[in-house]
């Protein structure tokens, strides 16, 4: 083994084997369901088209899993359930994210690598992509804008737990719902709309005002994971003790996360030269 070469294996956890288990269980109990006489045919149908869903995309999912990540000074491969991929270096060409894990591509689409956030030392694997490949993350734009599809969640939480306060029984679990519905409100309000990389400040947009961040006023520009679930988020933590988190812009700002850093020496440089 090359002393340059660094092996990352996915990350097990008993929540994860539990989560697989109990799906397999559901699945189970509809393909017996499904098989009954004992149960009307519209039910036997419902739930065996419900278990018979849960497989296909249990199946997409262990197709797609990666095992292991293989980094090099030459290469990068990526061992799946069924099959190893791999690709060099100077052979990526376009990046893109599924949540959190990026998916790499060469020229002409036809490999495709997908290093997934539930690999052990996942911000280890990210630093040394984004080393390696520079010209993958840079940006034409300033601005980086809230994800659309976390507006879309929002919204389809606060109709749901609407929903189920209005019929659920109960004056105690209807206000415990309630108090739900009022905190992601509460939540997608304070969270940001935009941020924007001016020349030596960062201006975070949120829906009813601005606020100007100078680069001197940041402490550290971080990649962070949330509950260890694979959700990692760019996290800009302040000297003043507050943070600026990402966690609702697009697969967290991973890909945004090489432009700020490059924006913040710049900005870092230009102030120390100026009051030297």
């Amino acid at each position: 083994m090359e002393s340059s070469e660094k092996i990352f294996k996915y990350s097990f956890s008993f929540v994860k084997i539990m989560n697989v288990i109990s799906a397999l269980f559901f699945i189970s109990i509809g393909g017996i369901v499904l098989f009954s006489d004992e149960i009307e045919l519209w039910q036997r149908l419902t739930y065996g088209g419900i278990s018979l869903v849960f497989l296909a995309v249990m199946t997409v999912a262990g197709a797609n899993v990666t095992l292991s990540v293989k980094l090099s000074s030459d290469k990068i491969v990526v061992r799946g359930l069924f099959r190893e991929k791999s690709l060099a270096w100077n052979e990526l060409t376009r990046v893109t994210a599924t949540g959190a894990s990026l998916v790499l591509y060469n020229r002409d689409n036809t490999v495709k690598l997908i290093i997934s956030s539930q690999l052990k030392d996942y911000r280890e694997i990210l630093e040394i992509i984004f080393k390696k490949c520079p010209a993958l993350f840079k940006k034409d734009e300033d601005i980086i804008l809230r994800g659309k599809g976390h507006d879309w969640i929002v919204f389809a939480s606060v109709l749901f737990f609407t929903a189920v306060a209005i019929f659920v029984p109960g004056i105690v679990l209807k206000i415990f719902v309630g108090l739900m519905a009022v905190f992601t409100i509460v939540y997608w309000f304070s969270s940001p709309l935009s941020v924007t990389l001016n020349e030596e400040s960062l201006l975070v947009t949120y829906l009813f005002r601005e606020v100007n961040y100078p680069a001197r006023w940041i402490d550290s520009i971080t990649i962070e994971n949330r509950g260890g679930d694979g959700s990692y988020f760019v996290r800009l933590a302040l000297r003043t003790g507050k943070s600026v988190d990402f966690s609702t812009f697009p697969h967290g700002g991973i890909l945004d996360y090489p432009s700020i850093q490059r924006w913040y020496k710049k900005a870092m440089t230009k102030q120390s030269s100026v009051s030297f």
